[in-house]
C-alpha cells in the first residue's frame, strides 16, 4: 500500500485517538485483512458534517472506508455506514474492547493477515446476538468463544498451538499424561509425576494433565478447570507477542463496578 491511489474497503473501527485540535487518528480493520491508521480531519469540529462523522465512527460498526496516502498514516476521503453497529452489552462489551485492543497490538498496520477480518466479524456478530438464562451458561459461552478467537489469532500470526501432539517426540497427547507448556515450544511431556508436581509448584511453569488438553482438542469448555487452564494458556502463548504492558480493557473490566 505504498501509492497515492484511493482505497475502498469494508472496515471496522478498532480504536481512535485525538490528533491535533479537531482531528483523530482512527485504526481500522479492513476486508483486505489489514489494519490501517487513518487521519480523520474535523471530526471534533462543530457542524453537521462533524456530527455525522462522529455518528459513523463507532466501534463494532461495519462501514465502507475510502482513504489514500503514501505513508503508513493514511488520509480519510469518505466513510459511509453499511449497517448499525453490532450492539455489545455488559461483559460482552468488555470482551469486544479487549479484542479490538489486542488486534491493534498484535498486527502491524499495512500487513496482510489472512482471514483476520472474517474471524473478527464472526466473533463480534456472535457476541452481539446471544442471551442466556443463567450466568454460568453466559460465562462458558464467553470464555469458549474468546479462547477460540485468541487461539485463532495465534494461528494467523503463524504460532498455531498443537493440542494433539507433544513436541519432543511427536507423540499423541494422552489424557493421563503430564505436560509442560512453553510458548516457544508447545506442549512437552513430563514422564515423571514427581517432576511434574515439582514444576507445577513453580509459577514460571505452566503444567497440566493431558485430559485438559484433550478437552481443548474437542473445544469442550464445560469444566471449570479446563476454562481456567485455557485462560492461563492463552495468556502465556500471547505474552511474547503482546508485550508486558497491561491490557487497558482488562483494567476497565476490573473497575466496572
Amino acid at each position: 500500500m505504498n501509492n497515492t491511489s484511493n482505497h475502498l474497503h469494508k472496515s471496522f473501527l478498532l480504536h481512535q485517538r485525538p490528533y491535533r485540535e479537531t482531528s483523530i487518528i482512527a485504526d481500522f480493520l479492513t476486508d483486505s485483512d489489514e489494519r490501517v491508521s487513518v487521519v480523520c480531519k474535523g471530526v471534533k469540529s462543530s457542524g453537521k458534517k462533524a456530527l455525522l462523522l462522529r455518528s459513523i465512527l463507532q466501534p463494532f460498526g461495519l462501514m465502507v472506508l475510502n482513504y489514500k496516502g503514501k505513508t503508513s498514516l493514511k488520509s480519510l476521503l469518505n466513510v459511509e455506514p453499511i449497517q448499525q453497529p453490532y450492539r455489545l452489552v455488559n461483559e460482552n462489551l468488555y470482551v469486544g474492547l479487549y479484542i479490538n485492543e489486542i488486534i491493534i497490538r498484535l498486527f502491524k498496520a499495512g500487513i496482510n493477515h489472512n482471514n483476520i477480518f472474517s474471524e473478527y466479524k464472526k466473533i463480534i456478530s456472535v457476541l452481539s446476538g446471544v442471551s442466556f438464562s443463567s450466568d454460568i451458561e453466559h460465562k462458558i459461552f464467553l470464555e469458549m468463544h474468546l479462547r477460540k478467537f485468541e487461539f485463532k489469532l495465534l494461528s494467523i500470526l503463524g504460532y498455531e498451538l498443537d493440542f494433539f501432539n507433544e513436541t519432543r517426540n511427536g507423540e499423541k497427547i494422552k489424557p493421563d499424561g503430564f505436560y509442560q507448556f512453553k510458548s516457544s515450544e508447545g506442549f512437552s511431556e513430563i514422564k515423571n509425576k514427581a517432576n511434574f508436581e515439582d514444576l507445577k509448584k513453580k509459577k514460571e511453569f505452566l503444567c497440566v494433565v493431558g485430559k485438559y488438553i484433550v478437552a481443548l482438542q474437542k473445544e469442550n469448555y464445560k469444566n471449570e478447570d479446563v476454562r481456567v487452564f485455557a485462560k492461563k494458556l492463552s495468556r502465556a502463548a500471547l505474552l511474547p507477542h503482546l508485550g508486558p504492558d497491561p491490557i487497558f480493557a482488562r483494567q476497565l473490566f476490573k473497575n466496572r463496578k
